[in-house]
């Protein structure tokens, strides 16, 4: 996994399918809101909804390894661990957030 970096500090991920930096957590938790949690899928927002959940993974592991990388090296950035880390800590909850609209509501 590629970091694109201005003036020393990370400014994006790259994403690995499509090698452009975009901001994955903000695209996966648009129109989660309650009227979003309560209705029916479609099957085509069911395979974007896993597209997503599919992209958001693959950061999150991706961020893992960077961040691996970054705590073995000699002189670690403190401030880029934390921020990385943060960022994870968002693509978790994004990623919780996915999954549980993929599952379906059961009646009582």
């Amino acid at each position: 996994m590629q970091a694109r970096m201005k003036s020393g500090t990370m400014r994006g991920i790259l994403c690995a399918p499509c090698r452009r930096g975009h901001d994955a957590v903000t695209t996966a938790t648009a129109g989660t809101g309650a009227a979003a949690i309560n209705q029916k899928l479609t099957p085509e927002e069911i395979r974007s909804l896993r597209r997503q959940l599919e992209e958001l993974t693959l950061e999150h592991r991706d961020l893992d390894d960077v961040i691996h990388h970054l705590i073995h090296s000699d002189y670690p950035d403190q401030l880029q661990l934390k921020r990385l880390k943060k960022r994870k800590l968002l693509l978790k909850d994004s990623i919780n957030q996915l999954q549980s609209r993929l599952i379906p509501d059961l009646d009582a």
